[in-house]
């Protein structure tokens, strides 16, 4: 039974993450989390159910079966109160166990830095996750702003390796804005996204965003 405080960076530090989470980690991590939230909700699903639920709306739709069960769902038993049966090829939950806060349940899917990958990788999800940071620092100090404007400005600044602004924001950047705190994305494509009620961006940031206040 699971007691007390888990360290789930150190716990989930250097586990394999399946191929397409080099080229979209942060959406990888979104995935994760659908996954998880699923499985609380309906206590015992199949691999196949967690997976349809992981990539349900979601822009990347070809994602392949057979890495997300060998690489990304083991990811889950790493989590308080899921555990799994192999033989049944079923995951289920146990609301006995600790459950964590929502924000503890993101803390403890892997943060890329802590994974082991080659440099073209890290390189281009550090240069994402700069520019997603940078659209949610933007988008805290103004309140509401429009996508492209996100897209464009934020793109510009860490384009990393993605072709241009449109795959970036496709492909990773607006999937993962809009699953970050007090961040409310349209309900109708065109319109301003919205953020409420934030902290301010800590230390660790101040560096990423300084091209968007030196900007502005």
């Amino acid at each position: 039974e699971t007691t007390g405080e888990i360290d789930y960076k150190q716990a989930l530090r250097g586990v394999k993450i399946p191929w397409w989470a080099g080229y979209t980690g942060g959406a990888a991590k979104v995935a994760l989390r659908k996954a998880y939230k699923h499985l609380r909700q309906n206590n015992s699903c199949s691999t196949n159910e967690l997976f349809r639920a992981a990539f349900k709306d979601s822009t990347r739709e070809s994602l392949p079966r057979g890495e997300w069960k060998r690489n990304a769902l083991p990811l889950l038993t790493w989590l308080p109160g899921v555990s799994v049966n192999s033989t049944a090829k079923r995951y289920s939950f146990d609301h006995d166990r600790i459950i964590p806060a929502e924000d503890r349940v993101s803390e403890g899917l892997p943060a890329w830095e802590d994974l082991r990958a080659d440099v073209r990788e890290r390189t281009s999800h550090v240069s994402s996750q700069t520019a997603i940071r940078t659209a949610h620092s933007l988008l805290s100090e103004h309140g509401r702003v429009r996508g492209e404007v996100l897209r464009e400005e934020c793109f510009n600044a860490h384009p990393g390796a993605h072709t241009d602004s449109v795959v970036w924001w496709v492909e990773e950047g607006r999937d993962v804005l809009a699953s970050l705190p007090g961040v409310e994305p349209p309900v109708i494509p065109g319109e301003e996204w919205v953020c409420g009620d934030l902290q301010a961006p800590n230390a660790s940031t101040d560096a990423e965003i300084s091209s968007v206040e030196a900007a502005e």
